[in-house]
């Protein structure tokens, strides 16, 4: 706030006396002084800053605008903002007042043809803001063209982008404590190696509804800890694939009727500890579904009509592992699912190549959902591929029997080590198969007991690998 009150330094006789004292703070503080050095200049938006028609607003490197409430940008028609930060000098973007947020970042039919203008935020940093009146989102893209990246959404009360008409491109960004991350209608939307985290009530870290006039893309993200849906589409045709979604309370993927460029597509997917994670209704037809990892879901595949809908959800699948889901496939009776070369645990599918049977996970306790050397999932799946999201990458790791700290050797450390991850929450081991002393497929209380026997008691030797790793 300080900085904020520069820039109408000399309105209040009061605030001078608090900035020669902060300026001495900064003279004799060298933390504060590199601070200061940081954020370069500073600017108090006191209402809405409007970048008319053939204007372009340039925001710099290390630059800090605070909002007054409701204070927002708003481009207008072949207008352009070109908010341009780096990793060292980031551009944030504050309110003035906790209690009362700034607006946010309209951009009002500036065109989506080619020789329409992109707006552009790189490295901005965003938070305690609302949205632009009249518009859904703090970054509100309405018939326009804007790339995000490498930004910071955090403590929002809107959606944090929401785009209509539109075409948007996130890339590795981070949406953390929001209400939705990205909520799109009738846009192309391409959302990169990005973060979504703590979406706090009914939201949805990325909701579309409607389709522009390109395929939407979602992939490599991470979406976790949300307490709606990660990913929620209504008539739209996105491809999903190669993402990690954990911890999400509701549906996972809630996919409903297809796209107008055909149903969405579901590949390489990691999704575990979650709801429903795969939840397909009311007329989608999905017929790309093929080599995800689901475990340990609330459901790992639903198909179902909503009330009232006269289709359910149907799909087919295939090089799927669906392992260790409280119901790993459900349907009604409006519904159908096939699947091929999959591996599911509640039995074997009707089907080629189906096989129920443990997966051999690398380390599940790590959430490490890769497949170790020996499992029945490498080069069953089809085309000979493996099953799942995450391919066996070669030989397995070397390993010593009961060296649980990996030190290549056994001794009282690896007593302790086990016995301090099993009863006082410590540090996984590097490779649970070690910790294993006895080789009973179980890391427990018996295996520091058995390397007790064997160091100091005559007990028998580790099984193999021992004592060569």
């Amino acid at each position: 706030n300080l900085y904020a009150y520069s820039i109408r330094k000399g309105a209040n006789p009061a605030m001078d006396v608090v900035f020669r004292h902060y300026n001495e703070a900064l003279r004799l503080d060298p933390k504060h002084r590199a601070a200061h050095e940081y954020l370069g200049e500073a600017y108090l938006m006191t209402g809405n800053v409007t970048i008319p028609a053939g204007s372009r607003l340039d925001i710099d490197p290390g630059v800090l605008v605070i909002g007054e409430a409701g204070a927002s940008i708003i481009v207008q028609g072949t207008g352009t903002i070109q908010a341009l930060g780096t990793a060292p000098k980031p551009i944030l973007f504050r309110a003035l007042s906790c209690n009362n947020r700034w607006g946010g970042i309209a951009i009002n039919n500036t065109g989506t043809a080619g020789a329409s203008p992109t707006q552009n935020l790189r490295y901005c940093d965003l938070e305690f803001g609302d949205s632009t009146a009249g518009y859904a989102g703090c970054v509100a893209p309405v018939g326009s063209k804007i790339i995000i990246d490498h930004c910071s959404f955090r403590f929002l009360t809107a959606n944090a982008v929401d785009g209509t008409d539109a075409r948007v491109e996130v890339r590795d960004s981070l949406f953390e404590k929001i209400n939705e991350g990205v909520h799109c209608t009738s846009s192309t939307v391409i959302v990169l190696d990005s973060t979504f985290r703590g979406m706090v009530g009914d939201k949805d870290g990325i909701d579309f509804d409607l389709n522009g006039s390109e395929r939407s893309r979602i992939e490599r993200c991470l979406i976790e800890d949300g307490s709606d849906d990660g990913i929620d589409l209504q008539e739209t045709t996105v491809d999903i694939r190669d993402n990690v979604f954990r911890n999400i309370s509701d549906k996972v993927l809630s996919l409903e009727m297809n796209g107008p460029l055909g149903p969405p597509t579901i590949t390489g997917n990691l999704i575990y500890n979650s709801g429903s994670a795969i939840a397909l209704k009311s007329g989608i037809s999905v017929t790309e579904c093929h080599h995800n990892t689901v475990v340990g879901n609330q459901e790992g595949v639903n198909l179902y009509a909503k009330a009232g809908a006269s289709d359910g959800g149907h799909g087919i699948f295939h090089s799927m592992i669906l392992w260790d889901n409280i119901a790993d496939v459900k349907l009604d009776s409006l519904s159908t699912a096939s699947f091929t070369f999959s591996n599911v645990s509640s039995g074997v599918r009707t089907g080629t190549g189906n096989i129920s049977s443990d997966p051999r996970f690398a380390n599940v306790a790590a959430d490490n959902y890769a497949l170790r050397s020996g499992s029945p999932c490498i080069d069953t799946g089809k085309d000979a591929s493996d099953m799942g999201a995450i391919p066996f990458t070669g030989s397995a790791p070397t390993f010593l029997r009961a060296d649980s700290d990996a030190s290549q050797a056994i001794g009282i450390n690896d007593v302790v080590f086990t016995l301090t991850y099993i009863f006082r929450g410590g540090t996984i081991p590097p490779c649970l198969d070690a910790a294993d002393a006895n080789d009973d497929g179980a890391v427990d209380i018996s295996d520091p007991v058995f390397t007790l026997f064997f160091l100091y008691a005559g007990g028998r030797n580790p099984p193999a690998p021992y004592p060569v790793p």
